[in-house]
């Protein structure tokens, strides 16, 4: 094009149209952390920095989280989940479990990989889900929740799997040859330690005001703690729509 016909072309017809923004789908699985509750709150899309994220961006969102699951039934029943993908999307499922499935394994999963998880986030990909993201623990349950345990041995064992997960990311980050997991991974206590951490006492389960429950066993976080959980999730979900926008 000559110099003479750029003069005479604005500059903003000068330069090709950037393709227009991908619309993005959101799905949420998981137990009564992710779902509404009893009407003790609304599914954590609704929430504080993921709401407000899901707005800004025209997101669609879907919730498919039932209270009380646990991995395999998550595993088993999942129609309902992949209903949620929306064919020419961006299709990005957060998923998150481990306090059912510990009461009821009692700990018999060990620090052995939990492979309904792999299981899990395989078969989504392979439904047609474009990221699939793991939320790491929460320090919920107890010796009440979990018989045969002590409350220290429930956090214990959460925090074990919440390890596992950083540590699988640091190995692979060291070794690109190493096989990764199939699914992205979002750790609560390290994202808000202040009210996920494990190896403390003061955390959402310590202050009545971001605790659901008023005797224990102290299971649900409300309040700021509920807020910090749909955060973490709001900074995986924009880190993912930001490295698309750079693709």
């Amino acid at each position: 094009m000559s110099e003479l016909l750029l003069m005479l072309i604005p500059p903003e017809q000068q330069t090709a149209e950037r393709p227009p923004a991908p619309a993005w789908n959101i799905g949420i699985d998981g137990n009564g952390y992710y779902s509404a509750l009893d009407g003790a709150y609304d599914g954590i899309e609704t929430v504080g920095e993921l709401a407000a994220l899901i707005s800004k961006t025209g997101a669609t969102v879907g919730n498919a989280a039932k209270p009380g699951q646990t991995w395999q039934q998550m595993l088993d029943d999942a129609a309902d989940v992949d209903a949620l993908i929306k064919p020419g999307a961006k299709n990005i499922l957060f998923f998150g479990e481990w306090v059912n499935t510990a009461a009821e394994a009692r700990f018999t999963y060990g620090l052995r990989p939990v492979q309904p998880i792999v299981n899990y986030a395989q078969a989504r990909l392979a439904a047609g889900w474009e990221h699939v993201v793991l939320v790491g623990p929460i320090p919920g349950g107890s010796s009440q929740t979990i018989p045969g345990t002590s409350d220290r041995a429930t956090k214990s064992w959460l925090g074990s799997m919440d390890r596992r997960e950083l540590q699988y990311i640091k190995l692979a980050e060291r070794d690109p040859k190493r096989r990764k997991q199939p699914y992205e991974y979002v750790s609560l206590a390290s994202a808000a330690p202040e009210f996920f951490a494990f190896n403390s006492e003061s955390n959402f389960q310590s202050n009545p005001a971001t605790r659901l429950e008023q005797e224990p066993p102290f299971i649900h976080p409300i309040g700021k703690a509920r807020e910090a959980f749909a955060a973490a999730i709001a900074s995986k979900l924009t880190e993912i729509m930001q490295k698309a926008d750079v693709a």
